[in-house]
């Protein structure tokens, strides 16, 4: 759990610098959210070249792409039903920056407002690992 937390913190400072949609950055979004990576070496029979496969399953074992979370608003609302059963709030953007308020935590920027969605669900995760089961 510890390395999840560290590798957490990591991906929302990442996020929260980031200057435009990465799919890098929704695969390790993907990651945190219960998605899993099988990778296949594929080789050409005509010129034997190896390439890599990616094949990835989400939280429900379907092997699915993984969605455009940092770039698709729909998409990121998604992950907020997976951080928290109950979630209100919203997200708001003027020229070059989005934001994102859900429950009672504080507000996040980032550059998009999906991006902004992102790191409050990331939040909400890593929150949620920090909290022990029985607290409240």
């Amino acid at each position: 759990m510890v390395e999840e937390i560290a590798s957490l913190k990591t991906l929302i400072l990442s996020l929260i610098r980031l200057h435009d949609a990465d799919r890098e950055a929704d695969k390790e979004i993907a990651k945190h959210f219960g998605w899993t990576v099988v990778e296949k070496t594929l080789k050409d029979p005509t010129t034997s070249d190896e390439s890599i496969r990616s094949d990835w399953f989400n939280h429900e074992g379907e092997n699915l792409k993984v969605p455009r979370y940092t770039s698709n608003l729909d998409s990121a609302i998604s992950l907020l039903a997976l951080a928290s059963p109950s979630v209100y709030g919203g997200f708001s953007w003027a020229p070059g920056v989005g934001a994102a308020k859900f429950n009672d935590e504080k507000p996040v920027q980032a550059k998009t407002p999906a991006i902004a969605i992102c790191v409050q669900a990331l939040l909400m995760r890593l929150r949620a690992l920090q909290i022990p089961p029985n607290a409240g």
